[in-house]
């Protein structure tokens, strides 16, 4: 069995290392840690208020004529249906 190379210290402290066996062959697999990613800035929206587009008119309106549609629709094809 091939044996792994030395592990940088540096390395070893930015990453993981998980070893397993497979058909007797010792792999190595790297996961990178994600300290240094940038998230960018915290929202500033209080917690539990909605965004701003959700409480648009015009969403609500919107979906309110969607549900009328289909329950228009729906009552229209039932009587066919049974016919």
């Amino acid at each position: 069995m091939e044996s792994l190379p030395p592990v940088d210290s540096n390395a070893a402290r930015s990453k993981k290392f998980i070893q397993w066996q497979n058909d007797s062959v010792q792999k190595q697999i790297c996961l990178v840690a994600d300290y240094d990613r940038d998230y960018g800035p915290p929202s500033m929206r209080p917690p539990g208020e909605l965004p701003v587009d959700a409480l648009s008119p015009g969403v609500s309106h919107r979906a309110q004529l969607v549900l009328h549609l289909l329950v228009s629709l729906l009552s229209l094809l039932l009587p066919a249906i049974r016919r």
